[in-house]
């Protein structure tokens, strides 16, 4: 099963804390997990939030929402991936290849 979720409200909402448990439980249960981080969301691709999300799963972020958040330099997680096509790749992903798309 192929999961995406996206996550676009801030690290302290409910509603960020939620997907992340929903993200790490498909992840252990054998889901192929990808997590795009908008917005706000992107505050949860530093290294403090991102330790808790298991290994596999596929992480993306916006540049411009990074940019425009200032996080710089070794804030952001190395797991983090950030290609221009970004956008792009989240529609293809959940028009043709997602069972489950979450958004948060």
């Amino acid at each position: 099963m192929r999961v995406v979720t996206i996550i676009i409200d801030s690290p302290g909402s409910e509603r960020a804390k939620n997907a992340l448990s929903i993200v790490e439980e498909a992840s252990k249960l054998g889901a192929t997990v990808s997590l795009y981080l908008l917005g706000n969301g992107v505050y949860l691709g530093t290294k403090e939030f991102l330790e808790r999300v298991e290994p596999g799963v596929e992480v993306y972020a916006r540049e411009e929402d990074v940019e425009a958040r200032g996080i710089r330099g070794d804030l952001l997680s190395e797991r983090v991936r950030h290609p221009p096509n970004v956008l792009d790749r989240m529609i293809h992903e959940i028009m043709e290849e997602a069972d489950r798309v979450l958004c948060f």
